[in-house]
C-alpha cells in the first residue's frame, strides 16, 4: 500500500523531483575548512574597519540597536517618549524607518560585548557564514556532493565580500531568505511526508524573519509562491502546525509594518510603483548592469556554462529552472520600485555560486578524458583555484572607505569637553554621533545638529519632526535661503563653546556650511584646531571652532545639556545615568 501511494504521488507531480542527488559525507570536513578559509579571508578584507563605513544607513543601524538597549536597559514602557528624549541627545536614531529583527539581535549582542561599530560587524560576518553553511549544504544535497568545495565562493563574490563588513540590513535579510528557500527545497524534495511539515514552518519563519530585517527581501514570498506553483504542492498546507505558523507569521509582519507605516509613512515611498518603472521591466538596464560588478565579471561565463550543463541534465533540470524563474522575478519586482541599489540584488551571489558548482561537476565527467578522471578533476581544482584568485584580486581593488577617523575624533572631543553640548553640522553627523554614543555610556555628551536650528526668521522649531517621521523631502530645507545673522544668533544662544565642521566638497554645494564659515570669520570665531581626517578612498577636513572666549570659570561652569523642541512639545534629553 506504501509502495502503491508513493508511485501514485509521483505521477500526480508534473515538477516532482526524479533522482534527486543523495548527500554523502564525503570531504565534508575539507569543504567546511576550505568554506571557513573563504570566510576568514573576508575578515581579514575588512580588518582595521569597523562596519560603519557605508555613510548614512550602517551608523544609524548600530545606533538604533544601542538605543533599543538602552530602552530596555532603563525600563522605559514608552519607547516613542524615550525615543524623542534620546533623539534630544543623540540626534541619528532612525528607530522606526525599519523593522526591528536586526536590532533585536544587535542590542543583546552589545550587551554582551559593549556598543561599537566592530561588535556590529561581527555580527554580520556571522550572517555571512551562514550564508556560506546554507550553501554548502545545498549544493552537497541537490548537485553533488564532491561539489561543496565551491561553497566558499559565494563569500568571495564583490557584492558579498563588500556588504559583509557593513553594518547593514541586506546581508542579514539575505541569509533568512536563502534559508527559506532550503527548507522550502526539502518540502518539494518530499512534499507527502508529514513528517517535513517543520521544514515547511521553518520556510515560512525564515521568510518572515527576511522581510522583518529588511522589506526588499521580501521577493522571497513571490519566489516561494511560484515554486509551490511550479510544482503543484498543496498537501504541505493541510497541517495545523503549518497553518498557525502562517497566521503567526501574517500576524506578527502585519502588525510591524503597521506600526511602522503609522510611524514613518515617508519610509514607504521608496517602494512607489509608477507607470514608467513598471515598463521599465521590459528592460532591467540598472540590476541587468549590476550583476557582473556584485559576482564577478569573469564569473558569467562560467556560471552561464553550468546553467547550459544542468538544464541538458535531467536529474538537474527542475532546479535550474526554478532559480532562473525566481531570478528573472527578482529583477522585475526590484525595478519595479523607485529606489534601487546594487545591494538589494545580493541574491545574485548564492544564484551564481549554484551555477558554478555546475560547472564543476560538468568538468569533472568529462566523458572525452575517458579513464583518467584524475586528470578531470586536476583540470577542475585548478580551474577552481584560478576563479577563486580571480575574485579575491578584484575585491582588493574595491576596497571599502573608512571612517574609523571620526572615532578618534569623537574621543578628542570627549577629553576637550566632557559632559558638554557640542554643536556639529557635516554629511558625516550620524557616524560621529554614533562614536559619542559608543563612548558615553553614562549619558554625558550631547551633539546638537546645526541643521536643527531655526536658520531663518518665521521658521518654528516646534514645527521640527524628527527625520523618521518626515513626511517632506529631505532636499526642502537646503532649498530655504538661510539668514546668516538669525543663524548666528541661534548658534550664540545654545551656550556651546565648540562647533566642529566639516569642511565643504568643491563638488557639492552646501549653503549652510557656507553660512557657517562666513559666520567664524565675522563673529571671530577661534579655530582651535584642524582635523585631516583619512578615509581611504578620500579625505575630510573637520574644523574645531571655539564659539566663546574664555573666561574665568567658563570650565568649572558646564553648558547644560539643550532641550530640543519636536512637534510642538520641548523634549530634554535623556538623563545621565
Amino acid at each position: 500500500m506504501h509502495h502503491e501511494s508513493s508511485r501514485q504521488a509521483k505521477l500526480e507531480r508534473p515538477w516532482g523531483d526524479r533522482g534527486t542527488a543523495v548527500p554523502t559525507p564525503q570531504n565534508f570536513r575539507a569543504q567546511l575548512a576550505a568554506l571557513t578559509i573563504c570566510w576568514l579571508i573576508g575578515i581579514w578584507f575588512h580588518w582595521g574597519n569597523d562596519g560603519i563605513w557605508f555613510q548614512g544607513d550602517s551608523p544609524r543601524h548600530a545606533l538604533n540597536a544601542a538605543f533599543f538597549l538602552d530602552l530596555v536597559k532603563d525600563g522605559i514602557w514608552n519607547p516613542i517618549e524615550y525615543a524623542h528624549h534620546y533623539y534630544a541627545r543623540y540626534p541619528a536614531i532612525t528607530a522606526q524607518r525599519y523593522p526591528p529583527v536586526f536590532y533585536a539581535l544587535l542590542a543583546p549582542t552589545f550587551a554582551a560585548f559593549g556598543v561599537s561599530g566592530f561588535v556590529a560587524k561581527c555580527l554580520v560576518q556571522v550572517f555571512a557564514l551562514i550564508l556560506g553553511v546554507y550553501t554548502l549544504l545545498g549544493i552537497r544535497r541537490w548537485i553533488a556532493a564532491e561539489a561543496g568545495i565551491v561553497a566558499g565562493l559565494v563569500l568571495l563574490m564583490p557584492g558579498t565580500m563588500l556588504w559583509s563588513g557593513a553594518v547593514m540590513l541586506n546581508l542579514p535579510g539575505l541569509v533568512f531568505g536563502v534559508a527559506c528557500l532550503f527548507h522550502l527545497r526539502l518540502v518539494l524534495e518530499r512534499p507527502d511526508n508529514s513528517q517535513d511539515s517543520k521544514h515547511f514552518c521553518l520556510a515560512f519563519a525564515f521568510a518572515a524573519l527576511s522581510i522583518l530585517v529588511h522589506p526588499t527581501v521580501g521577493i522571497v514570498i513571490p519566489i516561494s509562491g511560484l515554486w509551490l506553483l511550479l510544482d503543484r504542492r498543496w498537501r504541505p498546507f493541510i497541517n495545523f502546525r503549518v497553518l498557525a505558523t502562517i497566521a503567526t507569521c501574517v500576524l506578527v509582519c502585519g502588525s510591524v509594518y503597521w506600526v511602522l507605516h503609522r510611524l514613518s509613512a515617508a519610509q514607504f515611498s521608496q517602494a512607489a510603483i509608477s507607470k514608467s518603472s513598471v515598463s521599465s521591466v521590459i528592460r532591467p538596464h540598472f540590476y541587468l548592469q549590476t550583476i557582473p560588478g556584485l559576482v564577478g565579471r569573469w564569473t558569467l561565463p562560467v556560471s552561464l556554462v553550468g546553467l547550459v550543463y544542468s538544464l541538458t541534465v535531467k536529474q538537474y533540470r527542475q532546479d535550474s529552472i526554478r532559480l532562473v524563474l525566481a531570478s528573472l522575478l527578482s529583477i522585475a519586482l526590484l525595478q519595479c520600485i523607485w529606489a534601487k541599489d546594487e545591494r538589494y540584488l545580493l541574491w545574485a551571489c548564492p544564484v551564481a555560486t549554484w551555477f558554478v558548482a555546475h560547472t564543476f561537476v560538468a568538468a569533472i565527467g568529462i566523458k572525452k578524458l575517458g579513464q583518467h578522471k584524475n586528470i578531470a578533476r586536476a583540470i577542475s581544482a585548478a580551474g577552481l583555484m584560478a576563479l577563486a584568485t580571480y575574485l579575491v584580486a578584484i575585491d582588493k581593488d574595491n576596497s571599502p572607505k573608512s571612517v574609523n577617523a571620526f572615532a578618534k575624533l569623537a574621543e578628542h572631543i570627549k577629553k576637550l569637553a566632557d559632559g558638554e553640548p557640542i554643536l556639529y553640522h557635516g554629511m558625516y553627523d550620524g557616524t560621529f554621533v554614533f562614536y559619542v554614543r559608543s563612548m558615553d555610556e553614562q549619558f554625558r555628551q550631547q551633539v546638537v545638529l546645526v541643521r536643527k536650528l531655526p536658520s531663518r526668521p518665521g521658521q518654528s522649531v516646534e514645527k521640527s519632526v524628527l527625520d523618521w517621521r518626515r513626511h517632506k523631502p529631505n532636499g526642502e530645507s537646503q532649498k530655504a535661503t538661510v539668514n546668516e545673522e538669525w543663524l548666528g544668533e541661534q548658534i550664540t544662544r545654545t551656550n556651546c563653546r565648540w562647533l566642529l565642521l566639516e569642511e565643504t566638497s568643491k563638488f557639492k554645494k552646501d549653503q549652510l556650511a557656507n553660512r557657517i564659515e562666513n559666520l567664524a570669520k565675522t563673529k571671530g570665531y577661534h579655530l582651535a584646531k584642524t582635523f585631516n581626517l583619512d578615509l581611504k578612498t578620500e579625505s575630510r577636513k573637520v574644523k574645531l571652532y571655539r564659539i566663546r572666549p574664555t573666561k574665568t570659570g567658563d570650565n568649572v561652569l558646564p553648558v547644560p545639556a539643550i532641550p530640543m523642541a519636536i512637534e510642538g512639545k520641548s523634549y530634554q534629553p535623556v538623563s545621565p545615568r
